[in-house]
């Protein structure tokens, strides 16, 4: 079973020494992506394989079967694509219970429509069990109203989940409001509600069963897949000592929400901790310091931090 991933952002900042080693967690022989489809998905799967990062993409037909825990731990993110085809899942309840548990441990999941549509007939076509009773999902159910239409404002323009999507059209899709605790990160060009994360689990309201949308899908299931499984690098990218002051500016290699810094001199021993993108000491006794910074993110904290020895004159 996968570790949590925020049981270790907070263990490894708590206790990130400087000096400290370690390999990145980086997913450094690609990213897996599981796909559970009702209706033929290989668009998709062959968009999203042709995506940088992505080593391997897996498909699951829920209609007949339901995926095992052991399924859900080979995948890196899960996109689910609900019941475009007014077929349902073999176990909607089972299905939502084991993709909560597969979050619970930091999984991370993508929904697209129609993982989010009410339905029309007898066929339950979204995830129900504890997914739902637990409200997982960022957009709630709503109708397929399938208005053409592209995207529109990009609410959250910084954030590494929308990055590269382009025009991102789409012909099918649903309106769904946003859940309780969700964050809106983009609106269709006509209004409603595109793209949305709660937790680890980001839904945009288009279905990838319209070609038109299926690169954007791609690039938002990379996108995500990403974000919550690649380790950010740190760069220092200025330097500056004068008399007794040192001060330094630095950067993420890849998708982060923050840093960890410190200062120690030669003999001593520090602790990484919290500081925005730069940071400036001052009063500094004569001697030998080195500065180390670590960026961090929703898959951890950079065990290789960045690193700047100098030296204060007596």
């Amino acid at each position: 079973m996968r570790f949590s991933r925020v049981a270790l952002l907070v263990v490894v900042s708590s206790c990130a020494l400087l000096g400290a080693a370690g390999g990145t967690t980086a997913a450094t022989k690609g990213l897996t992506v599981m796909i559970t489809e009702t209706c033929d998905q290989t668009d998709l799967a062959n968009a999203i394989q042709a995506q940088p990062g992505i080593s391997k993409v897996l498909i699951y037909e829920v209609t007949d079967a339901t995926p095992l825990p052991s399924d859900f731990a080979k995948a890196d993110i899960v996109v689910g694509t609900g019941g475009q085809c007014d077929t349902g899942y073999e176990d909607a309840a089972t299905y939502g219970d084991r993709l909560a548990d597969y979050v619970d441990h930091g999984g991370a999941v993508l929904e697209t429509a129609y993982d989010n549509w009410e339905g029309s007939g007898a066929a339950v076509v979204h995830p129900t069990g504890r997914f739902a009773s637990g409200h997982y999902a960022p957009l709630t159910l709503g109708p397929n109203d399938n208005i053409a239409t592209a995207l529109g404002t990009v609410l959250k323009p910084k954030s590494a989940i929308v990055q590269g999507l382009g025009t991102f059209t789409t012909n099918d899709n649903t309106t769904t409001p946003l859940a309780q605790g969700a964050t809106l990160l983009a609106k269709w060009a006509d209004g409603r509600n595109a793209i949305a994360m709660k937790g680890h689990v980001v839904a945009t309201s288009a279905s990838t069963n319209d070609d038109p949308s299926i690169p954007a899908v791609a690039r938002l299931a990379r996108n995500t897949a990403v974000y919550f499984n690649v380790v950010p690098g740190t760069k220092i990218t200025k330097a500056t000592v004068r008399g007794s002051s040192a001060a330094f500016t630095f950067k993420a290699l890849g998708p982060s929400t923050g840093f960890l810094c410190g200062l120690t001199k030669v003999g001593n021993k520090g602790r990484l901790r919290a500081c925005p993108s730069h940071k400036k000491y001052r009063n500094l006794k004569p001697g030998k310091y080195t500065f180390a910074v670590a960026a961090f993110g929703p898959a951890g904290v950079d065990r290789t931090p960045a690193k700047k020895s100098f030296t204060i004159a007596g």
